[in-house]
């Protein structure tokens, strides 16, 4: 690689992603959607009616079906290990790298510093903390990356362009069949571009509004009209919004709490536009906004467009944020390039400092390739209840159904890890059909005999 900047870069994501991402345990949306995935490649379900488990939640319309189907095909070509949902988040980490350095060669015409709105984005903590853990967002914005290239593409052409527009609606409708309707906010892309940079009249960015919108619309009326598609996309809405707006699954108390989290991703990046400032000058930098102040508000304001409606409900998790954060990182990429200029000129001007950086990111790449495979399959989180569970499955053998106690009812984390791993379903019941009961705390029912076990935080009963 010539381009010792990027190929630092590149490596810092590395090291932020692989190693932890390669360790056993992962947050609870991801181990649920690998769990669907995993029976989608299995057979169990069908596209439009996913499938969870035997007991709980059997049709799984939580979210829409596409990430489930996409990761499904990683589960049938490299089977059923815990790696196979890590190497499907890797490539979304991979894919969604590349395209936004594609993206910012239309963002900016400097394409020598595409390393620069890399490095922020991939060290926002969110943005490696939901690859490592496998959110669905990490699929979603690989579209929205996508929707924007071709969108921006045709919108800088001096004419209208519906083929590029329609494709860019083509991709928002992907986004939305990922995870819902907060993947269509490029929908407001030409009114945005419109209102910042005025080299385009109002009636073409209606039209290339109502052209972007297209298949999207088109989208919504076949899945209305297919049966199993309208079927499916009813109990998402009822599950989901219905919770959702009722406050069932808030996470927060305020409705601004998406305002404060974003404020918290970006304190890096301001404290790199005020080092810019300082190594620069204030002169430079404030001529270099003025020049470039369109794309860049644009850009800042396409990102606040996928957060801003967010704050409607009180369910308000910062991962949400992740399909918007690389125009945020490509807005403080535009104002900074000044300093990174700066850098990639006095990089390439010294060739000690090349081999250095090189170096660098040589030692960087072993080291975290050195501890992926040290801390290869240990737990990063969980490890009570992947160390109980393993022990409690070898126990119960071909028994596939385990009764929880009442105290685990919502314990999904370690509902998901029965069935992803170990292909558990769960009762809740004493009295529903299974022989094994298992329960943080000891319990005095003749019923049920204590099978001793080495478990560090649950205890397994066998039925008499």
């Amino acid at each position: 690689m010539r381009n010792p900047l990027l190929l630092l870069t590149l490596v810092i994501g590395c090291a932020l992603i692989v190693p932890a991402l390669f360790m056993d345990g992962m947050f609870m949306d991801g181990v649920l959607y690998a769990c669907v995935s995993k029976n989608y490649a299995l057979g169990l379900g069908t596209f439009w009616e996913p499938y969870f488990s035997a007991t709980s939640a059997g049709a799984f319309h939580e979210q829409p079906p596409l990430l489930f189907f996409l990761q499904g095909l990683f589960f049938k070509v490299l089977g059923y290990e815990f790696y196979t949902e890590r190497v499907y988040s890797l490539c979304t980490a991979v894919v969604g790298i590349y395209l936004l350095h594609k993206f910012w060669r239309l963002v900016y015409p400097n394409h020598s510093i595409g390393f620069l709105p890399l490095f922020i984005y991939l060290t926002i903590p969110v943005t490696f903390w939901a690859h490592i853990n496998g959110v669905a967002e990490c699929t979603m914005v690989l579209f929205v990356l996508a929707a924007a290239h071709v969108q921006l593409k045709a919108l800088q052409q001096s004419s209208l362009n519906a083929g590029l527009l329609l494709l860019s609606g083509a991709f928002l409708a992907l986004a939305g069949l990922t995870k819902g309707v907060q993947g269509l906010f490029l929908l407001a892309g030409p009114a945005l571009y419109w209102f910042t940079h005025r080299s385009i009249s109002i009636k073409r960015a209606t039209w290339s509004s109502l052209i972007v919108l297209c298949i999207p619309l088109l989208s919504v009326v076949f899945f209305y009209l297919y049966e199993p598609a309208h079927s499916s996309f009813e109990a998402y809405f009822k599950s989901r919004f219905t919770k959702t707006f009722a406050g069932v699954t808030a996470t927060s108390g305020s409705h601004f709490a998406h305002l404060k989290e974003l404020w918290l991703y970006v304190i890096p990046a301001v404290i790199m536009s005020a080092i810019a400032v300082m190594v620069c000058g204030f002169q430079t930098i404030s001529a270099h906004f003025r020049q470039h102040r369109k794309m860049a508000l644009f850009m800042l304001l396409v990102g606040l467009s996928g957060i801003l409606p967010l704050m409607v409900t009180r369910e308000q998790r910062g991962f949400y944020q992740l399909t918007a954060l690389p125009f945020i990182a490509l807005f403080f990429a535009i104002i900074i390039a000044p300093l990174a200029e700066k850098l990639q000129q006095k990089t390439l001007r010294s060739h000690k400092l090349q081999i250095g950086i090189r170096s660098f990111a040589l030692l960087v790449l072993v080291g975290s390739l050195v501890v992926t495979v040290w801390k290869w399959g240990q737990p990063k989180r969980d490890a009570d209840k992947l160390h109980d569970l393993a022990i409690v499955s070898a126990t119960i053998q071909e028994e596939r159904i385990l009764i929880l106690d009442d105290t685990a009812i919502f314990d999904w984390p370690l509902i998901c890890y029965m069935q992803r791993i170990h292909g558990i379903a769960v009762n809740y019941n004493q009295q529903e059909t299974g022989r094994y009961f298992m329960s943080q705390s000891e319990i005095q029912n003749p019923e049920w005999n204590l099978v001793p076990l080495p478990l560090q935080t649950y205890r397994l009963y066998i039925r008499r």
